[in-house]
């Protein structure tokens, strides 16, 4: 119990400095790019009479908030999780996290398939990008704890969660997820459908 604890203990301790440090990275990243886009504003105003919009500008930076917001949302989710589990030990009692595997497992592999289906839908123009976006997805829904046992090492598997939910967030910031095309019933068909149903 003391030793589940210490792990605890531990855990969080190693959590907080990372949200701190890399919270730290993303915060001066923005301060610096606000204040570049404030600083080469009056400089085209002062030089050349360029009027230019900031805030238009600014909204470049809203990415870089979104993808730190995704990662440590994750890496909290998971942690949350975890924390949970060593309560449920500590207190005898039997976990449902096993259970709720299954729905994990069954999300992920339903959003496989959506995938697949991306990929052969030669209609869609952007069926490699849509594809590849709900296979990522799909795929991290199928992590557990079995990857810590694959990889070796829980601080590799956490950063590469990080790197795909990064690559999510810019597929569909550029616009690379689109409706793929799918058959619609015709007018007769839904008419008939209706009719059946009452």
């Amino acid at each position: 119990m003391a030793n589940c604890r210490g792990a605890v203990r531990y855990r969080l301790r190693a959590m907080s400095a990372a949200t701190d440090n890399v919270g730290l990275f993303f915060g001066e990243d923005i301060f610096v790019a606000f204040g570049a886009i404030i600083f080469m504003h009056n400089f085209m105003l002062e030089s050349g009479g360029i009027q230019t919009e900031p805030l238009h500008i600014a909204l470049w930076g809203i990415p870089t908030a979104l993808c730190a917001f995704a990662i440590h949302a994750t890496r909290l989710y998971r942690l949350d999780k975890h924390l949970e589990r060593e309560l449920a030990k500590v207190q005898g009692r039997s976990e449902m996290n096993f259970q709720q595997s299954y729905l994990y497992w069954l999300a992920g592999l339903i959003l496989l398939i959506v995938a697949l289906m991306s990929f052969r839908d030669k209609a869609n123009p952007r069926r490699i990008t849509t594809g590849l976006f709900w296979g990522i997805y799909g795929l991290l829904f199928l992590l557990g704890t079995w990857t810590y046992d694959l990889v070796g090492d829980k601080r590799t598997v956490h950063i590469a969660v990080g790197v795909a939910v990064v690559v999510l967030a810019l597929i569909a910031g550029f616009g690379g997820v689109r409706l793929g095309s799918y058959h619609q019933r015709t007018a007769e068909e839904r008419e008939s459908s209706a009719k059946r149903l009452g």
